[in-house]
């Protein structure tokens, strides 16, 4: 553990690492969910859940690279954007999982009320009619 703990402070600064850690924490949660969800419609698929934990790793992945495409243009090219890439782009999933764990969450049914038909609306999957 001290391992990754090292790998991801040598790529990351501490603002990085806590949206990192954020990010990481709300993607084992999201994949309980799914996989509550799944099992309890009764459409565990191995497929679709391999497809969903490659998404996951290339969007880590992307974490890394954007946080070379920041060192590249802070540190060699001398470039200031203004903010760091990779913290916004850590950000951005980090709010694509929490939706995904809403989404999940929806269709488990735990939500009532008002709240429940909000969800409906937004989580709506049919087309617009014409």
């Amino acid at each position: 553990m001290h391992i990754i703990h090292g790998m991801l402070m040598y790529l990351f600064d501490d603002n990085g690492l806590h949206i990192v850690r954020w990010y990481l924490i709300m993607v084992m949660l999201d994949t309980l969910l799914g996989t509550v969800r799944s099992a309890m419609k009764s459409h565990l698929r191995s497929r679709t859940y391999l497809k969903g934990i490659y998404i996951k790793l290339l969007s880590i992945t992307g974490i890394i690279v954007a946080n070379g495409l920041d060192d590249m243009l802070v540190n060699y090219m001398k470039i200031n954007v203004g903010f760091d890439v990779s913290d916004m782009f850590a950000v951005a999933l980090v709010g694509y999982e929490a939706l995904s764990i809403l989404e999940n969450m929806h269709q488990m049914g735990i939500f009532t009320g008002k709240l429940q038909d909000i969800l409906d609306k937004f989580f709506d999957d049919s087309k617009p009619e014409k």
